[in-house]
């Protein structure tokens, strides 16, 4: 094992130590008791200091204040043990002499020189992933175009034309894996780089926008954000509109739990829900209502009232005709089940933020089943 890996396994087992992982006896042990804790260390980190988003790649900058942050929390943790009142980690942005004599005694090295000596990505920056044996960034660095497609691009037209693959999108699975979000992103953007350019021989299927969607509630914001704007692009782009009917409910469902990650991604999850419920009514009104009543209803009894409040805000947005409501049976049952689900939002006050949307939904609703009071506007 080189000196840099040796000393990667020195800093975690400290990290590790600092946050009350067990002792190990050897660097080997050391080794696998990081393979179990330090999912368990960066959560920890993650939760108590949000401005990193995650921990998985810092320049030198960043990893001082971590130290700093560590360091907090291993007082607040001994604090605890000793029954003193805890207080809140805080970054002074300054290790203590204390604790920079105990990560060089515990490294060997100086704690100052420490960020220069830890392993490095493609980037330049420390590799954390790597450092926890959480799969490191280092043993396949991905650069040019590649790199590129595993970033957040607001327009698909920005994407470079050499990544274009309609098919890379089959390799998302249903189940998703925190451990390869960036291979999705990847591929995600590749897929929207194909719908842009024109790419020959595309298909989507029920599965594919499902896989889409189920990524749009992810931690790591760059994958949701751009699991949304392939959802929303291809609302608007693609022909076979059989896939997001069959799939409509489950679409819905999954896109709306992305109003809990940011802010930046719930405004986002609002134009997509609108989009995706536009193009549902350009093929059936009363299959839209169907799938926006199922898709709230699986969201009030999962007791999210912020996801309620966007599905709803969406739908309120959609022109629903009320000639069809009146001669369609199916419409109208769709109607009737909306309709119940907005009686049982507004005599719950757990959601009472969704009030004010189910009753512009309800009063929209009302047109609907009474043709008579005019037909409504498009929006």
């Amino acid at each position: 094992m080189s000196f840099t890996w040796q000393l990667a396994d020195r800093f975690a087992a400290f990290a590790l130590g600092c946050l009350g992982a067990p002792p190990a006896s050897s660097l080997e042990t050391v080794s696998r008791a990081i393979s179990c804790k330090a999912h368990q260390l960066l959560a920890k980190l993650e939760a108590s200091s949000a401005s990193w988003g995650t921990c998985q790649r810092l320049d030198l900058v960043e990893l001082r204040e971590l130290l700093c942050h560590l360091e907090a929390l291993a007082k607040q943790r001994a604090a605890k043990q000793a029954g003193y009142p805890q207080s809140e980690p805080g970054r002074e942005g300054v290790c203590s002499a204390e604790f920079k004599r105990a990560l060089g005694e515990a490294c060997g090295v100086d704690a100052d020189r420490l960020p220069l000596l830890l392993p490095r990505d493609a980037a330049g920056k420390v590799d954390l992933m790597g450092i926890f044996r959480m799969g490191s960034q280092i043993s396949a660095p991905v650069l040019g175009d590649e790199a590129h497609c595993r970033e957040y691009v607001d327009n698909a037209s920005d994407l470079p034309a050499s990544c274009a693959d309609w098919h890379a999108a089959c390799g998302l699975e249903n189940e998703v894996k925190e451990s390869s979000w960036a291979e999705d992103l990847g591929r995600i953007n590749k897929l929207r780089a194909a719908n842009a350019f024109g790419s020959e021989g595309r298909e989507v299927s029920g599965d594919l926008l499902v896989a889409l969607s189920r990524r749009c509630g992810s931690r790591r914001p760059a994958l949701g954000k751009t699991a949304l704007r392939a959802l929303m692009e291809l609302s608007r782009s693609s022909q076979d509109e059989r896939a997001w009917v069959a799939r409509g409910a489950e679409i819905l469902t999954c896109c709306s739990a992305a109003v809990l990650v940011t802010k930046v991604t719930a405004r986002l999850c609002d134009e997509t829900l609108h989009a995706i419920l536009r193009r549902l009514v350009d093929f059936s009104t009363a299959l839209a209502l169907q799938a926006v009543t199922a898709a709230a209803r699986s969201q009030v009894e999962a007791g999210h009232p912020t996801a309620v409040v966007a599905l709803l805000r969406a739908a309120a947005q959609v022109s629903f005709g009320p000639l069809e409501a009146a001669r369609c049976a199916e419409s109208a049952a769709a109607a009737a089940a909306v309709a119940s689900l907005l009686k049982d939002i507004l005599n719950n006050r757990r959601f009472a933020m969704a009030f004010s949307e189910a009753r512009a939904l309800q009063r929209q609703l009302s047109r609907v089943v009474q043709p008579e009071s005019g037909p409504e506007k498009t929006t």
